[in-house]
């Protein structure tokens, strides 16, 4: 019973990583599914704005195809991702991501959209700011002089 106990507490660990890390670095809204598997929230954790369900394996043994299918089967309406420690580094120094194809490409298509934004550019605000910089130059050369 104590491995079993030991199990939870590693992917209960690895989870909460996840969790501050995506708040920190991608969304302050991440949460955890609690009682994740109970429920409609099947997934460990969800990024509600994105409307992105993460299932997270921290195991040695890697079933990427079982963990991929479980998350697939367990996915609600969102895009299922799939997230693994890489069990051949320490805890919590890589991560790996696992994603449907299909998802992938809207993703990087995403990253090459044209955004057109107006511009209210005023090419005389230009002269007037290299003037305004030049008198700063002078100022602080003639300060240096003192």
């Amino acid at each position: 019973m104590k491995n079993k106990k030991s199990a939870v507490a590693v992917g209960n660990r690895f989870e909460m990583h996840l969790v501050a890390e995506l708040k920190e670095k991608l969304d302050s809204g991440t949460k955890l599914a609690y009682r994740s598997g109970a429920g409609l929230d099947k997934q460990d954790i969800i990024i509600p704005s994105f409307k992105i369900e993460i299932e997270a394996k921290n195991q040695k043994t890697l079933k990427i195809i079982d963990w991929w299918e479980q998350c697939k089967r367990q996915e609600f309406g969102n895009t299922g991702v799939l997230i693994l420690r890489n069990p051949r580094k320490p805890e919590f120094a890589e991560s790996l991501v696992v994603m449907g194809m299909d998802d992938w490409i809207e993703l990087v298509k995403k990253q090459n959209e044209v955004v057109e934004v107006e511009s209210n550019f005023d090419p005389n605000l230009k002269w007037k700011v290299k003037r305004l910089k030049d008198a700063a130059a002078e100022v602080f050369k003639e300060l240096q002089g003192r």
